[in-house]
């Protein structure tokens, strides 16, 4: 594997989301939809703070698997940017 390493500005304020293709990939049993980016945006959106986005998205993707279980693992790093 080739990795590339790079660098980012955050202001005060910003959210960094890192998650694993396990969240995104996370699919139905029946017709093997996936969880999707934007579902995961959509969970980042709706939480208050850094500190809510991971039981947020853990309890989108449990409720979107309707009691399925996952293939992957589900990782998910938020951080804050308190300036």
């Amino acid at each position: 594997m080739s990795f590339t390493s790079g660098s980012l500005l955050l202001d005060k304020g910003d959210v960094l989301l890192a998650l694993t293709d396990g969240v995104t990939e996370a699919s139905r049993e029946l017709g093997g939809e996936e969880f999707g980016l934007e579902r995961a945006a959509q969970c980042l959106k709706r939480s208050g703070g850094a500190e809510t986005v991971v039981h947020t998205l853990n309890e989108a993707v449990a409720a979107f698997l309707a009691g399925g279980s996952l293939r992957d693992d589900l990782t998910v790093l938020c951080a804050r940017c308190l300036g």
